[in-house]
Parts: structure tokens; sequence; C-alpha cells
């Protein structure tokens, strides 16, 4: 059989790396010789490797069309190599004898005699915009799915809002889905509203998860834990082993980290005072769990007492301790290079 290609490398692609085999002339005239070496899949190895089959002088290199393995040293080496991506069934080796360095020598041989078929490969325009309209479609599919399944659940549960609703996901609709199961609850969700950071969806989803009936939890503590937004205890013989929050409800403590980070960007409240002072201390992290297990504890005075949320302020902190609050100031004014010093009355 005809030779086509005396310097040929065949790639067989896995998630992390790739066997390459190059074919190159033996020694002795009619005789080839093949190597077969492994390559990582990271950006770094895949360019070492061009360099690699640059130095070979290969004339071809064929790799099969594997997920989407193949597409990070294919999109990297078709300015600089002559790439082929060809078609798994095409390239099936001889079966009993598949192993991924088998795989790689058996495309080398195909690739130097001329019997593989390459796969069309677009120019990278045409990829970009073939990758944005199929994203496109997997949304369009997705929303379809969903649409679907909002019907079926009204449907079974006796609501045929389809049958006046020209569109299940038009605000029409929408409003009457969300304002007709929150009816009961419109004032409990107004007035967890006024708590720094509670928007109206975060205050349904509290109102949802904890069901809006405070008297099943003793103290705010009780459900600070429930919720898993306060510290856990492990403690053995007098040393503390873990302080890790437990894992609590998923959906609310999803809902109080939106309200927490809401309020670690806003000024002039007392949660956002509290959440710089423990953020310079304990870092952001544990500031915003501190932020959450506020935000709960003022929810289970709304919802159990009928208290309103009243922010202290920002300055609560220096009007609480004014004293302390001298010190720091003089001790950042003298960091920044002023001559001031502390009294003795100040210290």
């Amino acid at each position: 059989m005809d030779v086509v290609h005396e310097r040929a490398a065949g790639m067989d692609i896995s998630k992390r790396d790739a066997k390459v085999a190059v074919r190159v002339p033996g020694k002795r005239a009619g005789t080839f010789t093949t190597d077969v070496t492994t390559w990582g899949s990271t950006v770094g190895q895949i360019l070492e490797l061009i360099e690699f089959l640059e130095a070979q002088q290969v004339t071809t290199v064929v790799m099969e069309a594997t997920s989407d393995y193949w597409k990070p040293f294919c999109f990297l080496m078709e300015d600089r190599l002559p790439v082929m991506l060809v078609n798994a069934k095409q390239a099936r080796n001889i079966p009993g004898r598949k192993t991924d360095v088998s795989d790689s020598a058996w495309l080398a041989q195909l690739a130097a005699h001329g019997l593989l078929r390459p796969s069309f490969v677009p120019p990278e325009p045409i990829r970009q915009l073939r990758d944005l309209t199929r994203a496109r479609a997997v949304a369009v599919r997705d929303r379809t799915r969903q649409v679907q399944r909002l019907e079926k659940f009204l449907e079974s549960s006796g609501i045929k809002l389809s049958a006046v609703a020209s569109e299940l996901t038009g605000a029409s609709s929408r409003a009457i889905l969300v304002e007709d199961a929150i009816a009961p609850f419109r004032l409990a969700r107004q007035a967890l509203t006024t708590i720094p950071g509670i928007s109206t969806a975060v205050a349904e989803v509290i109102i949802a998860e904890t069901g809006a009936d405070m008297a099943v939890f003793e103290t705010p503590g009780h459900l600070a834990s429930w919720a898993g937004v306060c510290p856990g205890s492990n403690e053995s013989a007098g040393r503390v082993k873990s302080s890790h929050t437990r894992p609590g409800d998923k959906y609310l403590k999803a809902a109080l980290g939106v309200a927490a980070m809401s309020v670690s960007r806003a000024q002039g409240t007392y949660l956002a005072a509290k959440y710089r002072r423990i953020a310079a201390r304990r870092g952001p992290v544990l500031a915003v769990v501190a932020i959450e297990h506020a935000i709960l504890t003022a929810a289970w005075h709304m919802l159990r007492n009928g208290e309103v949320y009243t922010d202290p302020g920002a300055d609560y902190y220096t009007r609480l301790n004014p004293q302390k609050a001298t010190n720091r100031a003089i001790r950042q004014l003298q960091n920044l290079g002023h001559n001031v010093t502390i009294t003795p009355a100040a210290a």
C-alpha cells in the first residue's frame, strides 16, 4: 500500500491527556518506527506538543472527534499544523486490541496511507456563530420545557390558568400565580421588606421556608440553628475542634445570602456597619454569615412578636461607646502620618 505521508501523527484524546503516536521513516529504507508519548490537555502542554510535532516535521496530524475534548487541541494546532479531524467510526481499530496507545498508533498508520477522510471543521467566525445559535436553541428548549412543566402542575392542581390566559409566562399570569399564593401572608411580606437587604422575593422565600409561624421556634437562636446560619458546636476536652455552620435549609440560606450581600454594598444602616466591622476583623465570609444571622433574628421578632424593625443607624457603635470610637479615629490619623497624641483621659 502506498505511503502518502512519511511523517504522520495520530492522537487519541481523553479528558486529562492525549496519547500521541508519531510515525517516521526508520533507519532502513522502506521501514517506519512509531513512538507514543503522553501529553497533558492544558494549554501549556498543548503548545509544547505543537513545538514537538513541528520538530518532527509531520505532514499530517489526525485526531478523533471525541466529545468536546478534541477542541482545545484542534483549535490551537490548526494555524500551525495540518490537522485532520476524523469520525471515530471510520478509524475503528481491530476488536479486542483497543487501548489508548494502540489507537493512537493505528490512527498514525491510517493517516500515513491516506485512508481517512477529514470531518468538516468550520472556520473560527462560523464556530462563534454556531455556538451562539446552539446556545439560543438550548435556552428556547429549556424555556419550553419549563412552561410545559408549569402547565402540567397547574392542570394537576385543578387550576385552569391556561384557559383564561394566552401565555402562562406573561405578566398577567405571573401576577396571578405569585399574588394569589402570597395573599394570606401579604402583611408579613410587607413587614419583612422593611429589614435592610430583604427584597420582595427574599421575603417570600423566608415566609415559604419558615411557614411565617415563628411559634415553632422557641428563640431566634433555634431558628438560626435550624437554618444553618450560626456557628456549630464541636468541643471535646475543653478544646474547640470546629465551628463550621451546620447544613440547613439551602433555599433559605441562599435567600439570606442574597440579602446579606445586598447589605454589604449598602451605606448608612446598622447592618452595613456591622458587616464592615466584622469583615475587617474576621473576613467577608464570616461577616456574611453574621449578617444572615442578624437578619433572621430580626425576622423572628417581627413575625413572632409583631415588632417593627427599627434600624439604629450606622453610628450605633459610636453612640454605644464614644470613647472607643474616638481612640479608633486617633489611631487612624496616626497611621496616616498626622501628629496626634492620645491624652491620658482619651486613653
